[in-house]
């Protein structure tokens, strides 16, 4: 693992813009400073400042404006602003700064001039909170204007484009994912394909199956102390229940699998409102839909003594937060250079 990582909020906002403008240009995106950036130590948030442990946590990220491809940083801007998400730091685009709190004469989320030497025209800044609650938080982003041009309808569980997100839906296989370089075009097209009938993020569905074959991607990887088998693990009940069995599973290609994927997410379509509930259909899918405090496991139980090593701060309990944190760091690193294709 890297000695510093993105935050996972930014990471989840950048997968959703990418998501909705595909072909964007990426010119002027990037998260972690360069060598002027690391002279202002802490004063930039493009520097691992903020510490997770032993690792470095970069708060901010820049993101290409390139309106002529769907990604309009004034749209985001206003999408951002307009959402006062409390994960919000500061925004930065235009010679114009947007605080989440009070400063000087300019009330909270109030426009005040920037000028910083770098104008930020050529792309949006957006730095999130240093706490851990608001820069590991990966659930969605608001952003309403950005993706008014790229709505996605369904119908009778078959996912129906509009306009140009028809053309944008086909392109997204050729687009980078989380672990996308783990698989071929293939899987991925199929990954997106079934993200879409499902309305779920295709980088969640990516980080889950990384979670759960241990980066392999790997339809035969089988937990040995249990039947679990392939790219979400699935039980033997699991697997009768879809038709199929785990020996079965286990002799399918991956593409094939994943429509075993789907059939059994399926059911959940509407309810996995981000990487939590997705994972919670996996795991424990009593859990979707629930808030990222609900208790999975009580310290009194045999579950919780099989999984108390997910209770990050020992109180006797393991929460849906706690559990699919694992998750949400698999698709932080998944996002990275070596991983992200």
């Amino acid at each position: 693992m890297p000695s510093f990582r993105i935050s996972a909020s930014l990471a989840k906002l950048l997968s959703q813009v990418n998501d909705i403008a595909p072909r964007r240009s990426k010119k002027s995106d990037g998260w972690i400073g360069d060598d002027a950036h690391a002279r202002k130590g802490s004063a930039s948030d493009h520097n691992p400042w903020v510490r997770d442990g032993s690792t470095g946590i970069v708060t901010a990220i820049d993101i290409t404006h390139d309106p002529a491809h769907g990604c309009d940083a004034g749209k985001i801007v206003d999408d951002l602003v307009s959402s006062r998400d409390g994960r919000i730091k500061y925004i930065i685009h235009n010679q114009k700064m947007w605080r989440s709190y009070a400063k000087d004469d300019t009330p909270a989320w109030g426009s005040a001039p920037y000028g910083g030497p770098n104008p930020h025209k050529l792309h949006v800044h957006i730095s999130v909170n240093p706490e851990k609650s608001a820069y590991d938080d990966a659930s969605p982003w608001a952003l309403p204007g950005l993706s008014s041009g790229s709505a996605v309808l369904v119908k009778s569980g078959a996912t129906v484009l509009a306009g140009a997100a028809r053309q944008a839906a086909a392109t997204m296989a050729d687009m980078p994912l989380a672990w996308g370089k783990k698989v071929d075009g293939a899987f991925k097209g199929k990954v997106v394909e079934i993200s879409q009938a499902l309305a779920i993020d295709p980088n969640d569905l990516m980080a889950v199956m990384a979670f759960e074959t241990g980066r392999s991607f790997s339809p035969s990887v089988k937990n040995p102390h249990s039947s679990a088998t392939g790219l979400i693990q699935f039980m033997d009940a699991t697997a009768q229940g879809l038709g199929t069995t785990t020996d079965k599973l286990s002799e399918m290609s991956a593409v094939e699998q994943l429509g075993y994927v789907y059939a059994y997410l399926k059911p959940f379509r509407g309810r996995m409102a981000d990487i939590y509930d997705l994972y919670m259909a996996v795991l424990w899918p009593k859990a979707v839909g629930q808030p990222k405090s609900y208790v999975l496991f009580a310290s009194s139980s045999k579950s919780y003594r099989a999984n108390s090593g997910l209770d990050a701060n020992s109180d006797g309990t393991v929460t849906k937060a706690e559990a699919a944190d694992r998750v949400v760091r698999m698709q932080v690193e998944g996002m990275q250079t070596a991983w992200l294709g």
